[in-house]
């Protein structure tokens, strides 16, 4: 099927056509631009026959280095999944000419985890045809939204401490802005605890719930008028929300109340029509974080990967 690469520099003249990938938020334009770099460079598959874009793949520049993303969960390349494979690779092999041409030395991808699209494993495979190494496999965990309860999907331990959650009368809401600081406070005080860093600074916070309301929304627990346990619930598509900056209260952790965060969220999820609870990765660095692992599973959590791809383009 003939296609046609349209570049475009610095979010100028992006298409206004139809695009048939499945439009992930981390991958929007209105998200990029929360990103800092010396340029970027968007590249869309245009189908001629049916005027779409098929796929798109967007690369920020540092320092003569390409990265996709720069500062966000994931970038890489999105595509529609009935687009034939020669069509794909074709694809990836002129975005890299353009990339060559403008004498970037390296290119870096962290692609969308694996539950996002059952054709990843096709896009592994024409990455890997292309020239890319496969650096880094992480571990994501994430729970597949039904109609049944979370309940029926918890290990029997985490149904008990659910349980005592219920009867100790601990409410879960969506929360307004006014507790974003009690949030942030606890957040801070449970990264150190963790010896974890935090990834974004309380402004930042502040700034994606206040601008992207439709995308970013604020969930707590809470014993009376205590913030007890807490996260971020990011809106990527339709079908996933994605379980962020999660944090819970130090004289709370024996009653486990990120479990009844999670079944509030599984229950969110069921009324929205979300498909996928993301409970994020439980590695770094493909290091394994085994107490994490296992909470999530005990969630009832599946696992898949994540993957890190780099290519030299010298």
């Amino acid at each position: 099927m003939p296609h046609e690469l349209i570049v475009c520099k610095n979010f100028e003249q992006i298409p206004t056509l139809t695009f048939r990938t499945q439009g992930f938020l981390f991958n929007r334009a209105e998200q990029l631009r929360t990103q800092s770099s010396d340029f970027i460079l968007f590249f869309y598959w245009k189908n001629l026959q049916q005027n779409t874009i098929d796929a798109s793949f967007h690369v920020f520049i540092k320092n003569q280095q390409g990265f996709s993303p720069i500062q966000s969960s994931f970038g890489g390349i999105e595509f529609y999944e009935e687009m034939p494979r020669i069509d794909l690779e074709n694809f990836l092999k002129n975005c890299l000419k353009v990339l060559e041409n403008h004498a970037i030395q390296s290119l870096r991808i962290i692609q969308f985890p694996d539950c996002f699209s059952a054709k990843n494993q096709t896009l592994n495979d024409v990455l890997v045809a292309v020239g890319f190494q496969e650096i880094i496999q992480e571990l994501n965990q994430y729970i597949v939204v039904n109609d049944s309860l979370l309940e029926a999907k918890l290990h029997i331990s985490a149904k008990r401490r659910l349980a005592k959650c219920v009867q100790e009368g601990y409410v879960f809401a969506e929360s307004s802005l006014e507790y974003l600081p009690e949030f942030y406070e606890l957040l801070v005080a449970s990264r150190q605890r963790k010896n974890t860093p935090i990834s974004l600074t309380f402004e930042q916070v502040k700034f994606y719930l206040e601008t992207f309301p439709e995308s970013f929304k604020f969930f707590t627990i809470r014993d009376k008028k205590t913030i007890i346990a807490a996260c971020i619930g990011v809106v990527v598509s339709a079908e996933i929300l994605y379980y962020f900056l999660p944090t819970d209260h130090s004289e709370y952790l024996q009653k486990s109340p990120a479990i009844m965060l999670a079944d509030g969220l599984y229950q969110y999820c069921q009324k929205q029509n979300f498909k996928i609870l993301d409970l994020g990765i439980s590695t770094s660095q493909s290091i394994r974080n085994e107490g994490l692992i296992r909470f999530k599973k005990n969630l009832g959590a599946e696992e898949c990967l994540k993957r890190v791809y780099w290519k030299n383009l010298t």
